[in-house]
């Protein structure tokens, strides 16, 4: 966790399509309190390149537990599988629903649109920021800096479209 905001993993789960319970948020010590990952770390030191991120190295380790966990019939791994499905909802539910921060240095009149957005950094990595829209440029906010970590000009997006839940 650094300052306000924690690291968070997220799992989809093909088992619960269509309910409101296919996702869930998982810190890695959350993860490691469930899984036993000693294997998996071997797994990864062997197969896996070491320029890897550290976020990447775990996310990876996560998944290939989980993997060998639904893949093995034994009573132990499903009491596994269910405690993850089944822990508190604690970042599910605080996810893009915070307050707002007072920080950000925009004049509120020139503001046509801000809240919270989940950012994506590559295809599996998403941060949770403000994102204030002007009628000049897109401007992302780490919550607790006044500093935009990331901008773009209205004219240099193409095209935009709401995420659908499948």
């Amino acid at each position: 966790q650094k300052g306000k905001y924690t690291k968070a993993y997220a799992f989809a789960n093909a088992d619960a399509c269509g309910t409101n319970e296919n996702v869930i948020f998982c810190t890695a010590g959350e993860f490691a309190e469930l899984f036993p990952l000693t294997e998996a770390k071997l797994w990864a030191g062997e197969s896996c390149s070491p320029r890897l991120s550290s976020s990447e190295k775990h996310r990876r380790i996560m998944g290939y537990t989980l993997a060998a966990c639904r893949n093995t019939a034994s009573t132990r791994s499903e009491q596994r599988c269910r405690a993850l499905w089944n822990q508190p909802r604690r970042l599910r539910d605080t996810f893009l629903k915070r307050a707002p921060p007072s920080n950000t240095k925009v004049k509120k009149e020139d503001v046509l649109f801000s809240g919270y957005v989940g950012r994506a950094l590559s295809e599996r990595h998403w941060v949770e920021e403000w994102v204030v829209v002007t009628d000049i440029l897109v401007a992302f906010y780490h919550p607790d800096s006044k500093r935009p970590s990331y901008r773009i000009q209205l004219k240099g997006i193409l095209g935009a479209k709401e995420l659908q839940d499948r």
